[in-house]
């Protein structure tokens, strides 16, 4: 079923087979189909981004998930229906139920390590609701680049206390006593049922990481100069 119309702006509709425009493995619907060519758009000003400085929410206007049914569909849906950019890498596997309706742009991977390997790309954190092996795997991939500084100010959020407290309970109890981590490992790592503090914790974050970004982009500059 083709979801409705989120109010605002008219977005181009478009379902599982209809209205798409394909790019090898990469497939676009509604407001990703491109209306102008590559070149024109090379060649175009950059229009404003004014807004990711001034919209609090700006960091949920934009969603990657697994592009999949149930939690992922929820995440989609929402990045949706507020008019953003609703994005599902989705996996090759026999039982996978395809992409939602909900995702705008989709890329679809034969393997998972490749799959990974975009959801750090092209994310500034991440945040984790209840899920299974998969969840981890992608969770603990994140936590060791956050850790061995392959990716910075990368906030993780975990959205539901019961589900994750004992997991983390454990690696504050057994990893950290063990040396295996440290406890500043830790802090990195948001437990909440709060959505507007997991928002937070993800915008702070990025902020700060655009701060870093300017000041070594200004020492640099210095450094430059004559």
């Amino acid at each position: 079923m083709t979801p409705a119309q989120p109010d605002g702006p008219t977005r181009p509709r478009g379902g599982n087979r209809h209205g798409e425009y394909r790019k090898g493995p990469v497939t676009l619907r509604r407001a990703q189909v491109p209306a102008t060519s590559t070149d024109q758009r090379l060649l175009d000003s950059r229009g404003a981004a004014d807004w990711l400085h001034t919209d609090p929410w700006r960091v949920m206007r934009i969603q990657i998930t697994g592009g999949g049914p149930g939690l992922m569909e929820a995440a989609n849906k929402g990045a949706w229906e507020a008019g953003g950019t609703s994005v599902g890498l989705g996996i090759e596997l026999p039982l996978e139920p395809g992409l939602n309706d909900y995702v705008d742009l989709a890329v679809n991977f034969r393997y998972f390590f490749v799959r990974k390997t975009m959801f750090v790309k092209y994310s500034r954190g991440f945040i984790a609701l209840p899920g299974g092996w998969g969840t981890l795997d992608e969770l603990f991939e994140a936590l060791t680049l956050a850790q061995t500084g392959r990716v910075t100010a990368f906030p993780i959020v975990l959205l539901g206390v019961d589900y994750w407290s004992g997991l983390v309970a454990w690696m504050r109890d057994t990893l950290v006593s063990s040396g295996t981590i440290t406890a500043a490992d830790l802090t990195r790592v948001l437990v909440t049922d709060d959505v507007d503090e997991a928002v937070r914790f993800v915008v702070d974050a990025d902020e700060i990481n655009d701060a870093d970004e300017i000041n070594d982009a200004d020492e640099i500059n210095q450094e430059a100069a004559p």
